[in-house]
């Protein structure tokens, strides 16, 4: 059985919709457990690497032409504060932000190839 399945509920009798629900103890998920949609009741767990999500991500993956295990950066990198808002040529004025270079007007979250970080202050 796996989610999005129909079949009858052996708790309330009813023709229904299996969906899957996070199971919790406490503040931490500890696995997922599969439903009924009407009444709720817990039908059983999941098959390992079955899972609608993980199948539908493996073939976007794979349509994309990704390899399928890629990690995440949680590191900033060297992109880290290289917006306008940040540059020390930002001109700042209550009703609009100007870059000194060229006068323009400039939005704060883009950036360009002439960025010069600000000085920090301690």
């Amino acid at each position: 059985m796996k989610a999005g399945d129909r079949i009858r509920c052996p708790h309330c009798g009813e023709d229904t919709v299996v969906k899957t629900k996070p199971k919790m103890e406490g503040w931490t998920r500890v696995g997922d457990v599969l439903t009924c949609a009407l009444c709720g009741a817990e039908l059983g767990v999941p098959e390992e690497g079955k899972s609608p999500a993980s199948s539908r991500s493996a073939a976007l993956a794979a349509l994309l032409g990704e390899k399928p295990e890629q990690k995440l950066r949680l590191d900033p990198g060297s992109e880290h504060k290289r917006f306008c808002r940040n540059c020390r040529k930002r001109i700042e004025h209550p009703f609009v932000l100007r870059c000194g270079r060229d006068g323009r007007e400039i939005d704060p979250g883009s950036c360009c190839e002439d960025f010069e970080p600000e000085k920090e202050t301690p």
